[in-house]
């Protein structure tokens, strides 16, 4: 919605490729691509999800997450 960021991604076998993504610009993130976000400025990020969140893995998170 607002910011800009850094979107890393990449899937199985294949080398991480990045992009910045600014305001209201959209990304799909496919099933089994492995993607991450990281802000490059105060940035709002609206992410919509189907219901299937049974596939959702989370690899990593700074912040104590878990899956």
């Amino acid at each position: 919605l607002s910011g800009r960021l850094q979107l890393v991604y990449y899937a199985d076998g294949e080398s991480p490729k990045s992009r910045e993504i600014g305001p209201r610009e959209p990304f799909h993130v496919t099933p089994q691509l492995r993607h991450r976000y990281i802000a490059l400025e105060d940035t709002e990020l609206l992410e919509v999800s189907t219901t299937e969140l049974d596939d959702v893995v989370r690899l990593e998170d700074r912040y104590g997450r878990v899956s």
